[in-house]
């Protein structure tokens, strides 16, 4: 019979490291990610905008954020009528271009965030 129980903290120790170097693994592929989730959107937006001068699908830009825990794509657009062409006006019927573009680029980018997510600790 044995005297008592015996715990090697070991497995524990490697555990720590495992996530430790797979927290920046996620951070680094998340930001990656990010960035080209935004590049799509802006892409699609551009392609659905509709042209007459150019100036509104020329005005659709990307601008990434991060800092130590978050990245965030914003994709606007500049012009100063962007959203009347976007919702329409009680004159103009919409012609959405931005939120399709936003909607078809939604489930890729969450797939991409969990095949990483599931790549690193998997």
């Amino acid at each position: 019979m044995a005297d008592g129980v015996t715990f090697d903290s070991h497995e524990v120790v490697e555990l720590q490291h495992r996530l430790e170097a797979s927290t920046a693994e996620i951070r680094n592929g998340a930001a990656q990610v990010t960035r080209a989730a935004g590049a799509r959107v802006e892409r699609d937006a551009k392609i659905a905008a509709p042209v007459d001068t150019g100036y509104l699908r020329n005005s659709i830009s990307t601008r990434i954020t991060s800092n130590a825990n978050t990245s965030t794509a914003t994709v606007s657009a500049g012009a100063n009528y962007a959203a009347y062409v976007e919702f329409g006006t009680s004159r103009m019927s919409p012609q959405p271009y931005m939120i399709p573009a936003f909607d078809r680029n939604k489930q890729p980018f969450i797939d991409a965030l969990t095949q990483l997510v599931d790549g690193a600790l998997g």
